[in-house]
């Protein structure tokens, strides 16, 4: 695995300024994706993991930073964040 993806998830999993409702954790994309406290540097894809029981290796992709040269759509960054992987050097984003 690339160690520039290593840090980068090192340092994503440290991140806990995370908005809490109910006692549950809540982070959006953009908290992890488009924020001014830390920058991510590595290949991402954020896929639409809305509908119920559906995973990133059948998803839309909703934004990939290698191909969308813009920042993401606001409503791409309020989606929650269901899940996080690595897969072939990039960092996988299941949206909800």
């Amino acid at each position: 695995m690339d160690s520039s993806i290593e840090m980068e998830l090192e340092r994503i999993n440290s991140y806990k300024d995370f908005s809490t409702r109910q006692g549950e954790m809540k982070m959006l994309i953009g908290d992890l994706i488009y924020s001014n406290d830390f920058d991510i540097n590595s290949h991402y894809v954020v896929y639409d993991c809305r509908k119920e029981n559906v995973t990133w290796d059948e998803a839309e992709v909703l934004y990939d930073n290698e191909k969308d040269c813009s920042k993401p759509l606001d409503w791409i960054l309020d989606l929650k964040v269901k899940y996080i992987t690595l897969a072939e050097n990039c960092i996988v984003i299941e949206a909800k």
